[in-house]
């Protein structure tokens, strides 16, 4: 077994937070687009489903519920 010495320069945590901070700038990027799902061009959703219903969760700040419509057609809202 090979024993390898801690190195204090070694911050594995601030490595990872690192990591995630490219990966957000990488997919800001406009150059990389994930289409009509990418980043901005909706509100984030979260949909709940069930053999006989669904519930739909979205961020929608300022919006009159009253005016809110939901349509599906296959596997689309």
């Amino acid at each position: 077994m090979a024993l390898v010495r801690f190195d204090p320069g070694l911050d594995p945590v601030r490595a990872l937070l690192g990591l995630q901070d490219e990966l957000a700038r990488f997919m800001r990027n406009p150059a990389f687009i994930m289409g009509p799902s990418g980043s901005g061009s909706y509100p984030p959703v979260n949909i709940f489903d069930s053999p006989v219903s669904a519930l739909i969760v979205a961020e929608a700040p300022g919006l009159d519920i009253s005016k809110l419509s939901v349509t599906g057609a296959g596997r689309t809202l």
